[in-house]
């Protein structure tokens, strides 16, 4: 069992925390809400931790329901973007600095996704110019 959402909710999600929280000039959650979920709450010493299963997820931060990515990260974008890597090769990223999101529905586990998210990811921002 898990959860079940659609590409539009997913945009309609990624579009409120990219706007501190409104949605359609709506207030869904405070801008207060959205920093805490935006930023790391983990320690240098916690994101070396390997987790087999999470590896993926290895040198991120994590805020409240949110995976962030640091200058150090493999893939290229923007200090500071955010989001969730899901499983089978779902994925959705928010990117400030450029005010962009990045959304990518896969339905292979995990060998094939620790491809997938990193080539999606890269490809998004090559097509910048």
């Amino acid at each position: 069992m898990g959860l079940v959402s659609t590409a539009d909710d997913y945009l309609a999600f990624a579009r409120m925390l990219l706007n501190d929280g409104a949605l359609h000039g709506e207030r869904l959650l405070s801008r207060h809400a959205v920093r805490q979920m935006r930023i790391n709450h983990l320690t240098a010493e916690q994101r070396e931790l390997v987790i087999p299963t999470f590896d993926p997820l290895r040198r991120r931060g994590f805020g409240l329901g949110l995976s962030m990515a640091f200058a150090a990260d493999a893939v290229p974008g923007s200090e500071g973007r955010y989001g969730w890597p899901g499983a089978y090769a779902t994925t959705w990223f928010a990117d400030p600095a450029e005010d962009m999101i990045g959304l990518a529905f896969g339905q292979v586990w995990y060998d094939a996704q620790l491809e997938l998210r990193p080539t999606f990811e890269s490809l998004v921002y090559q097509a910048l110019d």
